[in-house]
């Protein structure tokens, strides 16, 4: 079942591209956590810690799929694809396509009649059949899962030749953020920070850029190697 807000670890030996694995346990007494996530994608400096994994998003879905019968698992992306109304029959539409990789987002609040197996929007975090849609920030928001999926688009892109964070408008489906101006950028880093934080003991991500994938992939062997250093 979906709950409420937090981070630990991510299960070693699920899906081939595995980064630096390690933990991130709430702090004694408080609400606090220790979250090198949530600091990498709102953009502070610092270093990204255990608890992700690196994963192409169809061996991403087939380990949530698994990982679902053993607890609360769910996929979601960067508001990066259109959300179109169901069809006719009450089946989703395939929005989000990546190659041969093609998955609906959750229903919509007024999507009216659904086909059997498909959850509304209210259940999505909840119900099991959640598992086979994409959840967006919208209905990720404000739930924890035991682990999360997420497909990093190109709304938000790392620049290695000094820029930094990058917003990419272009890239976002988002009307609503599409149209926050000069917020655009702060918006987006926020969308990634929550959809990165949702998942309490590990986190798999595709990274639609490889060079916001480098970023990232540079942090947890940083992580790594500090860890490895502590222990010897």
């Amino acid at each position: 079942m979906g709950r409420g807000d937090a981070d630990h670890r991510a299960e070693p030996g699920l899906g081939p591209d595995a980064g630096g694995l390690g933990q991130h346990p709430r702090l004694a007494g408080s609400g606090r956590r220790v979250d090198h996530r949530d600091k990498l994608a709102v953009g502070q400096r610092g270093q990204c810690g255990g608890g992700l994994v690196l994963a192409q998003p169809a061996t991403g879905a087939r380990v949530l799929r698994v990982l679902v019968l053993r607890g609360a698992a769910r996929l979601s992306a960067g508001f990066c694809w259109p959300w179109s109304d169901p069809n006719p029959d009450g089946t989703l539409i395939d929005d989000v396509i990546m190659d041969s990789f093609k998955r609906p987002w959750n229903a919509k609040s007024d999507a009216g009649r659904l086909a059997p197996g498909i959850p509304k929007e209210s259940l999505w975090a909840y119900d099991p059949r959640g598992v086979g849609q994409i959840g967006c920030i919208y209905t990720a928001q404000g739930f924890e899962f035991d682990y999360v999926g997420v497909i990093f688009g190109k709304d938000l892109v790392y620049d290695p030749n000094g820029a930094g964070w990058v917003g990419n408008r272009d890239a976002s489906a988002d009307n609503f953020v599409r149209r926050s101006g000069k917020d655009f950028l702060r918006n987006v880093k926020n969308i990634y920070r929550v959809l990165l934080t949702r998942g309490m003991r590990g986190c798999y991500v595709h990274f639609m850029d490889k060079q916001t994938e480098n970023f990232f992939r540079s942090r947890l062997e940083s992580v790594a190697n500090i860890q490895k250093a502590t222990q010897e």
